[in-house]
């Protein structure tokens, strides 16, 4: 391998920060250069522009953000074609990834493009399939069934195993669980927790009224919002019943926690595969929820990773629809106790385990170097 390869990289979310980190400590030899967040920068990595600056959520904020993504796209093209890296790396983000890709190649960029965790094909439909096919030299899949999605096409896929797997694997279990523990998980931005913690400290509160032993513990996962946590646990909790853990305490956390409440994302895979029980609560505003069910007509059986996985309601989702407290409670309250329902739920993630792989990041570096290898050859 010649010394001056280059890759580029883009991650636009922590969970892609997160993959990339683990992807750019296994391709030690590059000269490595884009977009990541804070985890990617501790690497060797030179970042042309930091993550989060192309943080959205939600619709609304993706047509307000029209004119900077417009812009974003323009001056990451033209970074790309002048350093002329041998491949580009895109994490996840597809919105963003697709259409990066598609102006690389018509603006004559002959390098490879990797996409690194698969759109959602079976949610918004097969229109990426022919976009990743006719664009992309190589799709890395986190979740054994979506290769066969692409089966009918020329588009070379490689399952490569969760890097969430990976990170729990290398991660002591030095915490033993506590039988009163209830965590929060209520997100990492800020609209997350707007919509999701008062509901979550709603639930919490009528556990803890039901069996007075319970203890609380709020995942912080952005310390700028820690005291905006902590004031709305004070309105709910004495001080002495709650606790605040911070971000790299997390696994810590799920390691303690006897069952929990939390957003949907890959923190629901994280608990799945620390086998805590937890429902899962995702609130959509108004114009989200009408935007998906009624204009992109979206058929979305199952939300949560841990769910996608083994392919049934494993944890409780209370998420496309609008629902009742007192619905969400009694399916947390047969969570707390030692029943049959809890019992069942954990034989279930028994088997999670077994189908997360720990050695993404290794497996993923090595197809890169191959087609880079190729690429030379």
């Amino acid at each position: 391998m010649k010394p001056n390869k280059k890759l580029f990289f883009f991650a636009g979310e922590a969970s892609g920060d997160r993959i990339g980190a683990q992807l750019l400590s296994q391709l030690k030899e590059y000269e490595k250069a884009g977009v990541g967040g804070p985890l990617m920068r501790k690497e060797a990595f030179t970042c042309w522009h930091p993550m989060e600056e192309f943080q959205m959520m939600g619709f609304a904020q993706v047509i307000k953000g029209l004119f900077k993504l417009r812009r974003q796209f323009k001056a990451i093209k033209k970074e790309i074609l002048e350093f002329q890296p041998d491949a580009c790396i895109l994490i996840d983000y597809p919105g963003f990834n697709l259409r990066l890709a598609k102006l690389l190649r018509k603006a004559g960029y002959k390098g490879k493009i990797i996409q690194y965790v698969s759109p959602t094909v079976w949610v918004w439909g097969k229109g990426r399939i022919k976009t990743l096919e006719k664009y992309f030299d190589h799709l890395l899949t986190i979740l054994p069934f979506e290769k066969e999605l692409f089966s009918h096409t020329s588009l070379p896929v490689t399952y490569v195993g969760h890097p969430t797997g990976e990170a729990i694997s290398k991660t002591p279990r030095d915490h033993a669980r506590e039988e009163n523990l209830l965590a929060l998980f209520p997100g990492s931005r800020f609209v997350e927790i707007e919509r999701n913690y008062a509901l979550q400290l709603e639930l919490a509160k009528r556990l803890k009224e039901e069996f007075k032993e319970v203890r609380i513990a709020i995942s912080c996962q952005n310390p700028d919002y820690r005291s905006h946590l902590i004031e709305k646990a004070r309105g709910v909790f004495k001080e002495s019943e709650f606790e605040i853990i911070p971000a790299e305490k997390s696994y810590s956390l799920m390691q303690r926690a006897n069952a929990s409440i939390a957003k949907s994302g890959t923190v629901t895979l994280e608990l799945g595969l620390y086998q805590v029980p937890s429902v899962v609560v995702y609130e959509l505003d108004l114009f989200n929820r009408l935007f998906a069910q009624y204009l992109l007509r979206l058929k979305i059986p199952l939300v949560s990773m841990t769910n996608i996985l083994l392919n049934k309601e494993v944890f409780p989702e209370f998420v496309t629809k609008p629902h009742t407290p007192e619905g969400i409670y009694e399916s947390l309250r047969v969570l707390w106790p030692n029943t049959e329902k809890r019992r069942a739920l954990q034989n279930d993630l028994e088997e999670l385990q077994k189908m997360v792989g720990q050695d993404a990041s290794q497996r993923a570096g090595e197809l890169v170097q191959s087609l880079i290898e190729s690429q030379a050859s």
